[in-house]
Parts: C-alpha cells; sequence; structure tokens
C-alpha cells in the first residue's frame, strides 16, 4: 500500500512562503482555497488526505519551477496526472501538482522507429487518437484508458488487457526526462557502457541516479515473464464465479455469460499469430499440453471474433458488478491492483481466500490480468468504524506479506545453481 487511511503526521508546514512563491514565479493555477483542497483530496482509491496546495502549471517548464519553489521550503510535492489510482497513490499531504490540464502535448512522433515524445499530461486514448494516422498506439490500455494520463501510467507501471501482447509500461517507455526534488533534470534511459562509465567517473548526484536505475533498464536483462509456452497470447484474463454470481443477480451481461463453458471460473486465453491456421494450432497445442480438447465442455474454443468479444464483455465488467453489489454491502478498493509473478499466482490466490476466510471477508470477487499476475478485487471493509478501520490495516499488512513472500520464493529459485 502507497498510503494509509488516516493522514501520516507530518511536521506543520507554513504555506505562507510555498505559496506566495508560486504565485510569483509560476506561470498556472496556483490553487490554496478549501475547494480545490476538498476536489484534490481523493483519488479512484478510498483514501483521503487533503492537500496543502494545487499547482496547475501552463507548461512543463512552470511545472519544474513549482517543485523548485516547493523544494526552497521544504515542502512536498505530488505529481497527479488522471486520477485513476486504486491504492492512494495520487493523494497527499502535499502540494498537488495536476499536469493533465495544460501539459498534454504530443512532441513528436518517429513513425519509422515507432517513437514517440509525450507531455506527461496527455490521456492515453488521446495520444492513441493522434497516433491513428500513423498506424501507431501505445501498447498497454488499463481499463481507465479514456481518462488516465501518461505520466501517471508510468509511475504505477500500468498493464492492461493488451499487456499480455505488448507488455507492461516499462515495456514501451525508451527513455524520459526526469525532474528529482534536490534540483537534477536529465535524461535517462538505455546507455552504452562507455556512456555509463563517464557518468559514474564524472560523479554527482546523476551518477547516483544512474546507479540507481541501472537495474531497471532493458539492456540488463528486464524481461515480461511469459507464463505459457504452446501458445504466444495476446490477452490472458482471469475471472471467478463471485463475479459471474453477480452478474446473474444483477441481470448484468448475461449474453457473456452464456457463451462461457462449464466451469466456476475461467482463464480466457487469446492467441495471435500470422493466419487463422497458425493460431488455431497455437490454441490446439495448448489445449493438447493441459489434457483437454476443442468439444471438453468446459472448454469453449472459438474463432468467431464477436463471440470472442462476448466472452471478453464478462472480463470487463468487474470493475462496475463488483463496486456494488445486489446485497447492498460497500465494497473497497483496499487491496485493487496487487501483482505477484505469473508463475506464483495460483498460490497468491489461494492464500488470498483463505485470508478473506480469516478475516471474514466472505466472497470477494477476484479477477484481472493474470498473464501478468495481475489481481482486481473488492472487498466490504468496514471504513466507517475505528475498529473497521484497524481490521482494514491488519488485512492490509497481512496481504502484503503474501505478495512479498511470493517474490522472495521466485527470487530463491532463480538464485539456485
Amino acid at each position: 500500500m502507497t498510503s494509509s487511511t488516516r493522514p501520516r503526521e507530518t511536521p506543520a508546514l507554513d504555506v505562507a512562503g510555498p505559496r506566495a512563491a508560486l504565485r510569483e514565479g509560476v506561470d498556472g493555477e496556483v490553487r490554496f482555497d478549501a475547494g480545490s483542497g476538498g476536489t484534490y483530496v481523493t483519488d479512484g482509491s478510498h483514501h483521503r488526505q487533503v492537500p496543502v496546495g494545487v499547482v496547475v502549471p501552463r507548461n512543463v517548464e512552470a511545472g519544474a519551477r513549482a517543485v523548485e519553489a516547493c523544494a526552497r521550503f521544504d515542502a512536498p510535492v505530488l505529481s497527479r496526472g488522471g486520477g485513476t489510482s486504486l491504492a492512494g497513490q495520487t493523494t497527499s499531504t502535499a502540494v498537488v501538482i495536476d499536469w493533465t490540464k495544460y501539459c498534454d502535448v504530443l512532441i513528436s512522433v518517429d513513425p519509422d522507429a515507432r517513437t514517440c515524445v509525450v507531455e506527461p499530461g496527455i490521456v492515453l486514448d488521446e495520444l492513441n487518437r493522434r497516433l491513428a494516422d500513423h498506424r501507431l498506439q501505445f501498447g498497454p490500455k488499463p481499463s481507465t484508458h479514456s481518462h488516465c494520463a501518461l505520466g501517471g501510467t508510468i509511475g504505477d507501471n500500468s498493464c492492461g488487457s493488451s499487456a499480455q501482447a505488448y507488455g507492461k509500461t516499462v515495456d514501451n517507455v525508451r527513455r524520459l526526462e526526469i525532474l528529482t526534488y534536490d534540483g537534477p533534470r536529465t535524461w535517462v534511459g538505455p546507455t552504452s557502457k562507455a556512456e555509463r562509465a563517464r557518468i559514474a567517473a564524472a560523479g554527482g548526484r546523476k551518477a547516483e541516479l544512474y546507479d540507481g536505475l541501472d537495474p531497471l533498464l532493458p539492456e540488463n536483462g528486464f524481461d515480461v515473464a511469459r507464463p505459457l509456452e504452446h501458445c504466444d497470447p495476446s490477452r490472458l484474463e482471469g475471472l471467478d464465479g463471485r463475479m459471474a454470481q453477480l452478474m446473474r443477480e444483477e441481470g448484468a451481461h448475461l449474453e457473456s455469460l452464456d457463451v462461457l463453458p462449464e466451469g466456476d471460473s475461467w482463464l480466457l486465453v487469446q492467441c495471435s499469430g500470422d493466419s487463422q491456421e497458425d493460431v488455431d494450432e497455437q490454441a490446439h497445442a495448448l489445449l493438447r499440453a493441459i489434457g483437454r480438447r476443442e468439444k471438453d465442455a468446459d472448454v469453449a474454443f472459438s474463432d468467431d471474433p464477436e463471440r470472442e468479444q462476448r466472452m471478453l464483455r464478462a472480463r470487463e465488467a468487474g470493475l462496475g458488478v463488483t463496486a456494488r453489489p445486489p446485497d447492498g454491502r460497500e465494497t473497497r478498493e483496499g487491496w485493487e491492483d496487487s501483482a505477484v509473478p505469473p508463475e506464483r499466482l495460483g498460490d497468491y490466490l489461494r492464500d488470498l481466500k483463505d485470508l478473506f476466510e480469516e478475516f471474514g471477508h466472505d466472497h470477494p470477487s477476484l479477477y484481472g490480468h493474470f498473464g501478468q499476475g495481475f489481481v482486481h478485487t473488492r472487498i466490504p471493509f468496514g471504513l466507517r468504524t475505528a475498529e473497521g478501520v484497524a481490521d482494514f490495516r491488519r488485512f492490509a499488512e497481512r496481504a502484503a506479506g503474501l505478495v512479498a513472500a511470493a517474490g522472495r520464493a521466485v527470487h530463491r529459485r532463480c538464485r539456485r545453481p
């Protein structure tokens, strides 16, 4: 988790200094009124933290000057995109810099290299609309694609249902211009050994940054885990029986449920290839590998795009049907977007369901981008009482332990001789 349900204790800040510096030195909207604070007090999560103030810079340079002004007064800063985060990432007792209103420029496109340079506030759907004439798109497509900003997408390393084919955001970012709170502003990205050696020899803050970033660079071995052989899946999505139950109780998306095979939970695998024959053979090879046949009752084999879209709509309906279940319980985003190595996903889901039972959270739905080990869920946390908040905190700590243990298990296995 990135924040608690209660604001963190921070030293008292005299806002007069940063407010005056921001109004004097920043080309943008500088808001320290209660109404603006209320507007930015939350994001897509249940977390609530009142910001110190809000800055809406009219250009990237103004945003950089806002960070500089805040740093002079030791005022905390939070960059915010579309505010779609589900774990409180875009709420804080800080000066919030909102990039989406003005800093949304597509600066350049190189169709041959299939790259583009963008400002952090551009919304994903708008970027793809502007790239359409070049027959290009940004591959990852989180469900909030109509309003998530690229800056936030990068910060969250977002994925979405298309990540199985195109990778997560980190796999689609070539270079970043970064600005640190203590002043340095530089481009980072794939760098030759000679260039890294030159940066290290020069010392200073840039050398420290590169030393910290080096392990994450693609040329140093980062790769997306591929959970399946015999198939090149462009989508690998999961949904469970609880979601199907909610759909039936709400009378929603029944046509999607009708095309699913027998079963209580489903894994939707969509293969891609150069021809229909190639794709069909991949799918048949996968079925053979897991001991299934096309005509089995618990298999739905389809090369009909319309039927495939109906099946996928059942998965994409997850947020809507789990947000307000018919039994009237309030479900919360408090353990949304957890992710583990895909090869540990089965163990993690079983352990998580045991944790639900231990805390009395019966039947939360589990669904998501299983090819990336990425899980969505909404849980009926009782956040209206002090006891409920304390219970949520204990759950989050235990669940975080499950995620950490899954990562450690894979790390140990990889290090064995």
